[in-house]
């Protein structure tokens, strides 16, 4: 905003747009649209000419600039027979955002639903790529980064844990050499568990903790208590999870992060979210959180803020789309059939 210049329209009596520049001065002269730099270069001129009579597009005096626009979807969606239409306070899940127009429009773009200041309304999701899928441009939405209990799996029961170095014929390459693994101020260990439902993570920013008698343990970041009653609910961001490390693997060496009933963990001591593994005589549960980016859930909410980049080229842009449905936890009263 610094570097933006708001327009008034004296007819409308609204602010109607922002310009990516300072100005002196604006003047339309046989509908060319003309200004003067606010900080007089001489490189550039003292009169610089906008719009279709422009040597360039997305360019103002001589600082190349990105397209972008930003949007609300919040209206009532097509009413079917017999049933009402959504309403705005209607809770919504979010499956789709595209973009008609032409298709070399290119940048990033973020998707924010309950857009607010307070974060605990705020669902975030990451920002992501425009990308082109069977001639329609699809905007990212990408999933809460939350941990609802969607992207949370029990791996199984905890059987023994120890340093990777101790297991014999576990630390061995392809060749069938066995190697020590020793890398300063971090630890490789080996968790040995009973599998159930077959279920392994494959990603290696999966997060790692145990559950004793309900509670979990490693907690999360910046709390005081070393234990938190298990209650994936509070929605707490995948980042504040702390966990035992992260998932080794070697793939020069044919490591993979789970060989032989054991999941390989890496512990870096300098990381304040990886904990110290504490035995305990009761019988422990391993739960793997995958990352929100993987499989974290749909975002929900009753409206939703979509900003776009859409590039430095000559394009046309019709209409952006948002696909969603309905949901039976809707706070509007009515009731999904």
């Amino acid at each position: 905003m610094i570097n933006s210049t708001i327009a008034f329209d004296n007819k409308k009596r609204v602010w109607k747009t922002r310009y990516s520049f300072l100005s002196n001065c604006f003047a339309y002269l046989d509908r060319m649209f003309f200004s003067s730099p606010k900080n007089n270069d001489s490189s550039v001129g003292t009169i610089w000419s906008h719009g279709p009579g422009a040597d360039t597009n997305n360019n103002f005096y001589g600082q190349p600039y990105q397209s972008s626009i930003a949007v609300t979807f919040n209206a009532h969606s097509s009413t079917r027979p017999g049933q009402a239409s959504p309403k705005v306070s209607s809770n919504k899940i979010y499956k789709s955002f595209s973009l008609e127009g032409t298709t070399n429009m290119s940048g990033e773009n973020m998707f924010l639903v309950n857009n607010s200041s307070q974060p605990s309304q705020l669902q975030v999701t990451d920002i992501g790529e425009l990308e082109e899928k069977g001639g329609i441009l699809y905007g990212h939405i990408g999933q809460e980064r939350k941990v609802t209990g969607t992207n949370v799996k029990v791996l199984g029961e905890i059987i023994s844990v120890d340093s990777a170095n101790n297991v014999p014929n576990l630390l061995v390459d392809n060749d069938g050499s066995s190697f020590v693994y020793n890398v300063e101020g971090k630890e490789l260990l080996a968790i040995e568990v009973n599998i159930v439902a077959g279920f392994l993570p494959t990603s290696s920013g999966t997060k790692l903790f145990k559950s004793i008698d309900q509670l979990l343990y490693p907690c999360y970041l910046n709390e005081g208590a070393e234990f938190e009653n298990i209650n994936f609910a509070t929605e707490v961001p995948f980042e504040n999870y702390m966990s035992f490390g992260d998932l080794w693997s070697d793939s020069a060496l044919g490591i993979t992060s789970y060989k032989n009933g054991y999941f390989l963990v890496e512990k870096d001591s300098n990381n304040p979210l990886h904990k110290t593994y504490e035995e305990s005589s009761q019988t422990e549960y391993l739960y793997a959180i995958s990352p929100s980016s993987e499989n974290g859930a749909s975002p929900k909410g009753q409206y939703a803020d979509a900003v776009v980049n859409l590039g430095s080229d000559n394009f046309e842009l019709f209409a952006l789309n948002v696909e969603f449905e309905t949901t039976d936890y809707s706070h509007s009263g009515e009731v999904k059939k």
